[in-house]
C-alpha cells in the first residue's frame, strides 16, 4: 500500500477540512484510508473546493477509503459530501455516562476479568461472529469479511497496545467482552459484545463493566453506538446512557479501493 502521509488542512475561502491517515485501518481493509475530520462552512461552493482538494490528494496517493461522521443537522456539509460521492452507510449516537454510577433494577451483574493473551483466539472468534454494526459493516459495498477482521484485528490489539480488555466466561468458555481507553478519570469504550451462545447476558455484563469502572474513579464514560442497534441502545440508555446528536456516518470508495467490493481480503485467516 502507499504510504500515507500525517495529518493534513485543506482550505477555501469560508470552508475547511482536515484530514488524517488511518493505516490501522488500512491493513484491515486492504487499501490505504483516510478520515474526515472538522469539515467546517455552509457555502456550498466553498465546500466543493475544499473536497475537491482532498479527491485530487487522494489520486495522487493512491488512497481507497476516505471515511466521515458529521452531525445530521449539519446540511450544508451532508449535502456537500454527497455530492462529491460520499455514500451514507451509518447513523449512530455518541453516549455519555456521567456521573459513574450503576441505574437502578439493575444492580445484578456477572464476574468478570483482565483478558490474557492466551484469549486471543477466543476473542477474534467472538469479535467474527458478535459484532455487526460499524461504519465498515454496515457499507454493503464493503465485503463483510474484510470488515469482520477489522474488529477482530482491532480487539487483539488492544490486549497489547495499553488498552484494557475484561471478560466473562461461562462454562469455561469466553462470554463476552469488552475493551477500553483511559484517559485521565475518562473512559471510552471501544468494543464490547457477547458469544452468540452465551445467552441474553448482555445487560449483566455491561453492569458489571460500569461497576468495575466506578470502583476505578472513572467519572465518565463515552462510547458510540449505531442506530441500526435498537438494542445496544435501548440498554445503554437503561444504564444512563445520554445520548447526543446523531450522527452519520459518510464513505467514498476510490478506484483504488474497488478491489474491497465483493472480495474477501486473502490474509483473513492469518490476521485474526
Amino acid at each position: 500500500m502507499t504510504h500515507q502521509p500525517g495529518p493534513r488542512t485543506y482550505a477555501s475561502p469560508g470552508s475547511s477540512v482536515q484530514t488524517r491517515a488511518v493505516p490501522w485501518d488500512a491493513l484491515a481493509l486492504g487499501v490505504p484510508v483516510i478520515e474526515l475530520i472538522e469539515l467546517a462552512g455552509d457555502e456550498p461552493a466553498a465546500l466543493d473546493a475544499v473536497l475537491a482538494a482532498v479527491d485530487a490528494t487522494c489520486a495522487t496517493e493512491a488512497v481507497g477509503v476516505a471515511t466521515t461522521r458529521i452531525v445530521a443537522c449539519a446540511d450544508a456539509a451532508v449535502a456537500a459530501l454527497a455530492r462529491a460521492g460520499y455514500r451514507h452507510v451509518e447513523t449512530s449516537h455518541a453516549l455519555r455516562l456521567a456521573p459513574v454510577v450503576i441505574a437502578r433494577g439493575l444492580d445484578r451483574g456477572l464476574s468478570i476479568e483482565p483478558a490474557t493473551t492466551a484469549d486471543a483466539p477466543a476473542l477474534a472468534a467472538l469479535a467474527l461472529a458478535a459484532f455487526t454494526h460499524s461504519r465498515y459493516l454496515e457499507d454493503d459495498r464493503i465485503h463483510p469479511a474484510r470488515a469482520r477482521a477489522r474488529m477482530a484485528r482491532w480487539i487483539i490489539d488492544s490486549l497489547g497496545n495499553g488498552d484494557d480488555v475484561v471478560v466473562a466466561r461461562r462454562r469455561g468458555a469466553l462470554a463476552a467482552a469488552m475493551s477500553w481507553r483511559r484517559v485521565g478519570d475518562s473512559v471510552r469504550l471501544l468494543l464490547g459484545g457477547t458469544a452468540q451462545d452465551a445467552g441474553p447476558i448482555a445487560p449483566l455484563f455491561w453492569t458489571a463493566v460500569v461497576r468495575e469502572l466506578a470502583g476505578r474513579g472513572v467519572r465518565a464514560i463515552h462510547t458510540r453506538v449505531s442506530t441500526a442497534n435498537p438494542a445496544a441502545l435501548r440498554l445503554h440508555h437503561a444504564l444512563g446512557f445520554v445520548a447526543g446528536e446523531p450522527e452519520l456516518g459518510m464513505t467514498k470508495l476510490y478506484p483504488v479501493g474497488e478491489p474491497i467490493v465483493g472480495s474477501p481480503p486473502r490474509d483473513v485467516e492469518r490476521t485474526t
